[in-house]
């Protein structure tokens, strides 16, 4: 079989301007291609919608419930307590008969005339056998102080475990719930719009229905792992981050507000303002606008790689991408820092305010589904540069083997 050749102007897009024009033609080329741009800017959309209810929910329940506060409020130092010496006040006869007799007793040892004879017996027996029955008082005491301060030990332990029990189980179910769906969604997302570029240069004609089931298989195939290492990664550097620019705050509750939020921030564009500590959320934000500027740099090529390569292994993902992305490396970071600066916090909280917040989130999720086709086009276009400089054939045959088997 003859070699054919690569698709027309494929390898001629080495600009981030053509790059970002033969995106635009490809989406509005066909009525198919376009119903498919509107379905995956619908998935990110309802991701975004969804993983914001529940972050305000758990908020919400962390801010409503006062035994989550109470909680975490007593690992506070407390001031160190002043000692100060009360005398037991003297106790009433109808409080304990014995204990009143016994300090009169003890306080005015001497019989006065007026005591009758039932008080003088009482005195003498309670001079005589004092110290016994000083014993038994004091015996009877403390253990009814002892087992009264067990009951509210036990049952501070068990309110203290039921607190923690609720925190534990509210969070997990949350953030489980928000990382399944950042998984499902960016993993079908990145393969629905595989598919569509594939049968777009193959210039093949597949049902919607085809389209969604194969681009939804092949991305929950190639790209979990890769979505699931980009997500560990980014949490723990955001939580270092955390760490670093908050680490002074010395409120507990404060503290596991700010692990709550830095959790999410990964998965969604959340942006976290700590009262008190304008300049360090500052230093935060920035800090992380880089990180993850620089994360998502990398692992957009990764994606494109490993979806169109079954046969390479996670290691040599990172590294072909890292390869193709040197090839032509000012496209791709004009590409990376155009969708982070239309995509980010900035360009959301300004549309947000003349708009309102849910028509940000529409636009934002469009653009988000938009350059995933870009990123999608700058690979076969390095892809196609690359196999035209060493020699390799790079045509339809290649492109039906990507679609095919995942690789050549």
């Amino acid at each position: 079989m003859p070699h054919q050749p690569p698709p027309p102007l494929l390898h001629r897009q080495n600009t981030t301007t053509q790059i970002l024009h033969h995106t635009t033609t490809t989406i509005f080329s066909t009525r198919h291609h376009l119903l498919v741009f509107l379905f995956v800017s619908q998935l990110v959309f309802s991701f975004h919608i969804q993983v914001e209810t529940i972050l305000q929910f758990l908020t919400e329940y962390i801010d409503n419930n006062p035994s989550i506060k109470t909680h975490f409020h007593q690992f506070k130092t407390p001031p160190k307590p002043i000692n100060h010496y009360h005398p037991d006040p003297f106790p009433s006869f109808f409080d304990d008969p014995l204990k009143w007799a016994f300090h009169r007793v003890s306080n005015d040892p001497q019989p006065k005339p007026e005591l009758n004879a039932t008080i003088l017996a009482l005195s003498s027996f309670v001079s005589e056998n004092g110290p016994r029955v000083s014993e038994y008082i004091h015996s009877v005491t403390a253990l009814s102080f002892r087992v009264t301060e067990d009951k509210n030990t036990v049952s501070k332990k068990n309110q203290d475990f039921f607190t923690i029990w609720l925190i534990v189980t509210v969070f997990l179910a949350s953030y489980g719930v928000a990382v399944f769906g950042f998984l499902v969604t960016h993993s079908m997302v990145n393969g629905i719009i595989f598919v569509m570029i594939m049968i777009h240069f193959l210039k093949k004609k597949w049902p919607l229905g085809k389209i969604f089931r194969d681009g939804l298989d092949l991305g929950m195939d190639r790209l979990c792992w890769l979505y699931a290492l980009r997500l560990v990664l980014m949490t723990g550097l955001t939580q270092l981050l955390g760490l670093c620019f908050f680490g002074n705050f010395y409120d507990p509750y404060t503290h596991f507000k700010i692990f709550v939020r830095l959790k999410f921030m990964p998965i969604t564009s959340v942006r976290y303002w700590v009262e008190g500590l304008e300049r360090d959320s500052y230093g935060f934000l920035f800090t992380w606008l880089m990180l993850d500027m620089y994360m998502s740099l990398y692992f957009s090529v990764d994606a494109c790689v490993a979806i169109a390569d079954s046969k390479k292994n996670g290691l040599e993902v990172i590294k072909e991408g890292y390869r193709l992305m040197s090839l032509m490396d000012n496209p791709a970071t004009n590409l990376n820092l155009l969708q982070n600066f239309v995509c980010g916090l900035y360009v959301r909280s300004i549309l947000a305010d003349v708009f309102g917040p849910v028509f940000a989130v529409v636009i934002q999720s469009c653009m988000e589904a938009y350059f995933l086709v870009a990123w999608m086009m700058y690979y076969l276009c390095v892809k196609s540069m690359d196999a035209n400089s060493r020699g390799v054939p790079f045509g339809q045959r290649e492109l039906e083997a990507m679609l095919v088997d995942g690789g050549q």
